[in-house]
């Protein structure tokens, strides 16, 4: 993050804890509740959201060197990256253009020099170019270029993986991201590694998640021994920049700089970021650390949701190796706290007790991402192009 924006973020923190009243929007917001379990909605959702637009696939450490690969099947799409022998990241369908395999079935893996079809052995090199077939007698006429592997759009940036899960689209991706992509970009975790990836299938709607992250409203009542320990009482900062957003939560150390010396202030040291990338992937920096979470829905009450935690490369000492893991700990005891109440409210949402959940002027994130989930449906935000 640029030095300015620093210093302006810890200002506004300072200023906002002086008032002891976090940042608002002037008027509440609502969702309808039907939004969360109509199938006909989720189906439009996977098709729009989850096919046209950019989507966290994994990450950088997963594929840092020729050969290596990771897949994904979470948007129902199966998606297969890998690193040339030239270095250069790309993607495909992970499917074997004969009878239609998988061609990769194992979440990540090390230094393949072909993809070779587990099914007949068809094998292809790294640029998706079939490179032979067994027995060709039994196939005349069959044009290798014709059944080169699929390619998708891909995408490298601060440490993620994006992938476009439609064949032929693409998007600009600076442009599309902006300055919450610069952000994450300017702290340098290309450099980091994933570390204790988590797949959690929950009873849940994807949004609903989805809207627990985005707003610390309920951080003292529900995380007070977690998450909640860290942080002050419904305080933070909101900038939305549609369709993604930037939430800062100060910690009680930011009061303690000095104002003398702005140069010397940084932000990570003082205050915990959630940066929301649409349409689903939520990312907490947080003392060094970075947790990246992205829900998939698998119907309007099952969700699937995916996580890793990128952390500096090198040799660790036993503390550090210590606090990495009360890091981790401390997050997915909140998140699990957000996962139990996320699938209570599951649970009530055909009762008849609301047609509309309401959300208050400190949730204006929510707010936001459910006009940006509207405008994508509704074709007046669009990401990809042809």
């Amino acid at each position: 993050m640029r030095r300015e924006m620093q210093v302006e973020l810890i200002r506004r923190a300072r200023s906002t804890i002086g008032r002891g009243e976090s940042e608002m929007s002037s008027e509440p917001g609502h969702v309808p509740v039907q939004h969360y379990i109509d199938p006909d909605r989720l189906a439009r959702e996977r098709e729009v959201l989850f096919r046209r637009f950019p989507i966290v696939v994994g990450f950088s450490s997963q594929v840092a060197r020729p050969g290596d690969f990771l897949t994904h099947d979470y948007t129902g799409v199966p998606i297969l990256v890998v690193r040339d022998s030239e270095g250069e990241l790309r993607a495909f369908l992970n499917v074997c253009r004969h009878r239609g395999a998988h061609l990769k079935r194992e979440a990540s893996g090390k230094g393949c020099e072909h993809l070779v079809c587990p099914f007949h052995g068809w094998a292809y090199d790294l640029k998706g170019r079939l490179q032979s077939i067994p027995d060709p007698a039994g196939f005349p006429g069959v044009d290798a270029d014709q059944r080169s592997l699929v390619p998708v759009s891909v995408y490298e940036r601060g440490g993620l993986v994006l992938a476009i899960p439609t064949p032929g689209l693409e998007v600009d991706i600076d442009q599309f991201f902006g300055s919450i992509l610069t952000d994450l970009e300017t702290f340098g975790f290309d450099q980091f590694m994933m570390v204790r990836p988590s797949v959690r299938t929950r009873q849940l709607n994807w949004k609903l998640h989805m809207d627990a992250t985005h707003e610390i409203y309920h951080l003292a009542s529900l995380h007070g021994t977690t998450a909640g320990s860290g942080y002050f009482n419904n305080i933070s900062l909101f900038d939305c920049e549609p369709p993604h957003a930037r939430v800062v939560l100060p910690q009680a150390s930011v009061l303690e700089l000095d104002d003398a010396q702005p140069d010397e202030w940084n932000i990570r040291e003082h205050c915990g970021m959630l940066y929301s990338l649409f349409p689903n992937t939520c990312i907490l920096v947080h003392a060094g650390y970075v947790q990246v979470l992205s829900p998939f829905p698998v119907d309007t009450d099952t969700t699937v949701l995916v996580g890793g935690m990128l952390v500096p490369k090198g040799p660790v000492s036993n503390e550090e190796a210590f606090e990495r893991k009360f890091h981790y700990d401390t997050y997915w005891k909140t998140m699990e706290e957000d996962m139990l109440i996320c699938e209570s409210m599951q649970a009530t949402m055909r009762s008849g007790a609301n047609d509309e959940l309401i959300l208050g002027r400190y949730e204006q994130v929510v707010t936001q991402f459910h006009a940006n989930v509207e405008d994508a449906l509704t074709g007046s935000l669009t990401a990809s192009k042809k």
